[in-house]
């Protein structure tokens, strides 16, 4: 599994680290998160080994995919250096409410943007996930996507 970065850390970013680690699709040293204003990061860090990072370039750095699991409203004020940062890496959201286009055009120089909404019973692997992106996913950018997700429950 290629190196993963979370920007989010909340309870779906949680649970899709969680699911991750249990699968055993990733170890913790495959995973950085980064959160926002509270102690959410450091908290998963410590509940799962997983990494923490400071800064945008921090969390991107070695990252072949970047997971956006931050709140929709927080996606408007998101640091304008992830755009950069993201240049040749996947990007999968799990915001709600934010079309693919939005996202897309802010990660404009990402190899590919995808998208699902996983839902709450994917915090005891028993959600459902379904995938879309932008154009469609290389083979390997598909077993990255399902990897990451099917930690939460079955993908469509």
């Amino acid at each position: 599994m290629p190196q993963l970065a979370f920007i989010g850390s909340g309870r779906m970013a949680g649970a899709m680290v969680q699911g991750l680690l249990r699968s055993g699709a990733c170890a913790p040293a495959d995973i950085t998160v980064i959160g926002g204003n509270d102690s959410t990061a450091v908290d998963l860090s410590k509940a799962t080994g997983v990494r923490v990072a400071s800064t945008p370039a921090e969390l991107l750095a070695g990252a072949d995919a970047i997971v956006l699991a931050c709140k929709p409203q927080q996606f408007a004020d998101l640091d304008k250096s992830y755009a950069t940062l993201a240049q040749g890496k996947l990007v999968l959201s799990i915001l709600a409410g934010t079309r693919l286009a939005t996202i897309g055009t802010f990660f404009a120089s990402a190899r590919n943007v995808a998208r699902a909404m996983p839902n709450t019973p994917g915090a005891v692997g028993q959600g459902i996930s379904a995938r879309c992106s932008a154009t469609p996913l290389a083979a390997a950018d598909a077993k990255i996507v399902d990897a990451i997700l099917s930690g939460l429950g079955p993908v469509l």
